[in-house]
């Protein structure tokens, strides 16, 4: 009896200055990270990815160290190794799962998609971990909060298009130059972040849908956006080529996404080159129409032409001559603007009036 009440009184005293002892040891594993983060200020670290990324340093490194402290002090007394090891490092454990339930139970649109991907893969990779250390019925609520992040995930996934779409920088209308919308830079940024997050989240479930799957819907809304937003200019030349300026940055951003194979994008071209006619139509609708006038009896029919096509070609070159193409653009759809010389098109010499930027 008396021996076995000295090996209770010296597990209490044993676990209560473990658990302090593992405490401290937590306080200044997370302290390091946050300053090591700070000192580097990465763009995608939150306090929420440091306090996992010391839950998962805790798990593989001192809680093995715990449990291997416990067998020996208490060698030949198994069962008490046991309750010492779980009195300790238990509390932590259900911290962190208490943690991420709270974090899978928040709203889909509060959640950012990095984040909750992050500690979805984590609570994948901690499980056979956790087994290993602790009784069954940890490992269950383990599964359970894992379960409930790959929800979490699922629904943020489904709602990113109105996330996309209620952004700020989506609100802005349009650039006086033409050059590609704010907006188009917003939902191609997003498009990334998605793209990487899926091919993770994907990697580690059954998931039946695909990425082009949550592509195709925010795409096809930002081709409804931008030619509704086209109808802000006042010259429809000018209307044509701020699409083409629009689709020629997404067919860059989507190469360097690698999803340029995606039906979505392949399509892509049939619009730049409708809207390249449709500029150019729009553009010497007036100066063709001149062209076709029938000379009269007045000896200076034909020098009123001429006056008018000229004045209308130097109407062109003073509102064309402030709008901005693409170098790509420019190079790939040849967006020229043939010289007319006395009613007739000089097709041997061609020249633009934009100004080129990349």
């Amino acid at each position: 009896m008396h021996e076995c009440n000295d090996i209770l009184s010296t597990q209490d005293v044993y676990c209560k200055w473990r658990r302090e002892s593992l405490e401290a040891c937590l306080y200044e594993l997370q302290k390091m990270e946050i300053d090591e983060k700070r000192t580097r200020l990465p763009l995608d670290w939150s306090v929420d990815k440091i306090l996992v990324r010391t839950f998962k340093a805790s798990l593989r490194i001192l809680f093995p160290s715990e449990r291997r402290l416990c067998d020996r002090v208490f060698s030949g007394f198994s069962d008490v190794a046991d309750f010492c090891f779980s009195e300790i490092c238990r509390g932590e454990v259900v911290k962190m799962l208490n943690f991420a339930v709270e974090y899978a139970s928040k709203d889909p649109c509060d959640v950012g998609l990095s984040n909750i991907v992050f500690m979805f893969e984590t609570s994948c990779d901690l499980i056979p971990e956790l087994h290993s250390l602790f009784p069954e019925s940890v490992v269950k609520e383990a599964v359970t909060v894992r379960d409930k992040l790959e929800k979490t995930c699922r629904d943020i996934f489904m709602k990113m298009e109105d996330k996309i779409f209620c952004n700020p920088f989506v609100q802005v209308i349009v650039r006086p130059d033409a050059t590609h919308n704010p907006m188009t830079c917003c939902v191609m940024d997003y498009l990334e972040l998605i793209v990487e997050q899926f091919r993770k989240f994907a990697g580690r479930t059954g998931i039946s849908y695909s990425v082009s799957d949550l592509i195709n819907p925010i795409m096809k809304r930002l081709e409804r956006e931008l030619a509704a937003r086209s109808k802000n200019y006042k010259y429809p030349a000018l209307r044509h080529l701020f699409i083409m300026n629009n689709w020629r940055y997404i067919e860059g951003r989507a190469a360097k996404l690698g999803l340029q194979d995606l039906d979505f994008f392949q399509n892509s071209g049939p619009i730049v080159r409708q809207n390249l006619v449709l500029f150019q139509r729009n553009s010497w609708n007036m100066v063709l129409d001149l062209l076709k006038l029938e000379d009269d009896e007045l000896v200076d029919a034909e020098s009123i032409k001429d006056k008018l096509i000229n004045e209308h070609i130097e109407f062109i070159c003073s509102n064309q001559s402030t709008w901005l193409a693409s170098a790509d653009l420019l190079n790939e759809q040849k967006l020229i603007i043939p010289v007319v010389e006395h009613g007739k098109i000089n097709e041997g010499n061609e020249f633009f009036f934009f100004t080129i930027w990349k």
